[in-house]
């Protein structure tokens, strides 16, 4: 866990105690929430930067503290997930492809038409699987989401979003190999 240093001592304010005393509630409150240790971490040096900011918290009792953090870790949580939504919302599977093949391909043209037909070949495929299969791919596969953060997005257990994307990867596997024997 990282902790802000005590960078100033001004109005008798001692921020490391304070830190210490609030830290670890903080803290449990975002790991219970979030999928990464480390969005959890971030987020509470975010909240932690805030009340150093707030002096008048500072002068608070011990519970008035703890609501006012929470109040703060909680929205600085709601703003981490519409910026994570945004990111979301703003990429697709076709515009993740498109970065990957401009890579070396521009110097090597039969390259380029066998990854666009490579390419062609599992939209079609991709295009196949119902709406979940789909999107469990995309969030996986093209912003790079782990099953337990597609399972909170989706509102499923992380065991459920793996079994999806196994059973969904496999069935790409054997159409690709059906699509190779009739070639």
């Amino acid at each position: 866990m990282h902790q802000p240093h005590n960078s100033s001592l001004n109005e008798g304010i001692d921020f490391d105690l304070f830190y210490q005393k609030h830290a670890l509630t903080v803290l449990r409150y975002l790991n219970a929430r979030l999928t990464l240790k480390e969005d959890a971490e971030d987020l509470m040096i975010e909240v932690f930067q805030a009340s150093f900011q707030n002096l008048t918290v500072q002068k608070l009792g011990f519970t008035e503290q703890q609501a006012w953090l929470l109040r703060v870790a909680r929205n600085k949580l709601a703003d981490h997930y519409r910026l994570q939504q945004q990111r979301t919302s703003s990429a697709s599977i076709d515009a993740v492809a498109d970065v990957l093949m401009v890579d070396d391909i521009a110097h090597q043209p039969e390259l380029f038409i066998l990854r666009k037909e490579n390419h062609s070949s599992l939209m079609a495929h991709i295009g196949t699987l119902d709406a979940l299969q789909q999107e469990v791919l995309r969030l996986r596969f093209a912003y790079g989401l782990h099953s337990g953060e597609i399972a909170t997005r989706l509102n499923k257990k992380a065991p459920a979003i793996r079994a999806i994307l196994s059973r969904t990867l496999n069935k790409l596997r054997l159409r690709y190999k059906k699509q190779e024997e009739q070639d």
